[in-house]
């Protein structure tokens, strides 16, 4: 077996693998978007402005789930940053070598 096809078989793996984790990377940041981030209101006609006349400045930590989404999300976006990286070197190295 020769190291091109072993190089694309890798190539691919790598390529899937990167599909997956963009898919959990855009899921965990629809979730932190969408739970508990201050960005909605649940009733939503009645609710608005409220934040711009509310007063208070008090600061609320995040619940455990949007802490260990968080965290996932930005686990799994620095993986793929850096097999994207890795894809890009492996395909330029195993580019077809012109002349002798």
């Amino acid at each position: 077996m020769s190291s091109a096809p072993r190089q694309l078989i890798t190539l691919r793996r790598m390529a899937l693998l990167c599909m997956l984790l963009i898919l959990v990377v855009t899921t965990l940041s629809a979730y932190m978007r969408l739970v508990n981030l201050g960005l909605g209101c649940a009733d939503w006609p009645s609710c608005y402005g409220a934040s711009l006349r509310a007063s208070t400045n008090a600061v609320t930590t995040p619940e455990a789930g949007i802490a260990i989404a968080r965290m996932l999300h930005r686990l799994s976006a620095m993986i793929v940053l850096v097999l994207a990286l890795t894809m890009a070197a492996t395909a330029f190295l195993a580019r077809p070598r012109l002349g002798p």
